[in-house]
């Protein structure tokens, strides 16, 4: 096996040629945002997600309950359910800043503080009058078995490369 002597000045211009060629290649990489993880238990213990630039919040939630009566969303106060919601339903995160995580604890199990909006369709809404017509804000429990955060990254990316054409040719 031969041996080339290379110069410093051809081995730093390859050397300069590699760096820089991963470097292109690592920046025309998307940055894919993450998920909240469920624990042990399969629940979820927190909205806020880790990203390249500090932390964010999940910010919606697909409901995958497949009760047929419905996932109770039950007003903060811990009262009987005013609203169910039916599965496919989409659960935006009551944000009251940044910082904060919008599961509470109660009774050691975690639920998550949502507004529903016209993005939900409840099966069965027991608020009257004007209360029906505006976002009401409730709580779901924050379990896998109901709920699942939406990534909406891989949502974009969907479109960016064109579902439509990836999907049927």
């Amino acid at each position: 096996m031969a041996f080339r002597q290379w110069s410093a000045g051809q081995l730093s211009g390859w050397l300069a040629l590699v760096l820089f060629g991963g470097m292109c290649t690592t920046a025309a990489l998307a940055q894919r945002a993450d998920v909240p993880r469920m624990d042990m238990n399969g629940d979820f213990q927190t909205t806020k997600v880790r990203g390249n630039r500090g932390f964010y919040q999940q910010r919606f939630w697909l409901v995958v309950d497949r009760d047929p009566e419905g996932l109770n969303c039950r007003p903060f106060d811990g009262g009987e359910p005013l609203v169910k919601l039916n599965y496919g339903d989409i659960l935006m995160t009551q944000l009251q800043s940044a910082e904060t995580n919008s599961i509470t604890l109660l009774k050691g199990q975690p639920w998550l503080n949502v507004t529903l909006t016209r993005l939900s369709s409840p099966q069965l809404d027991l608020r009257h009058g004007p209360e029906r017509r505006g976002p009401y804000h409730c709580q779901v429990r924050a379990s896998a078995d109901l709920i699942a955060p939406i990534n909406l990254s891989a949502i974009d990316e969907l479109l960016r490369i064109d579902l439509y054409e990836q999907t049927y040719y």
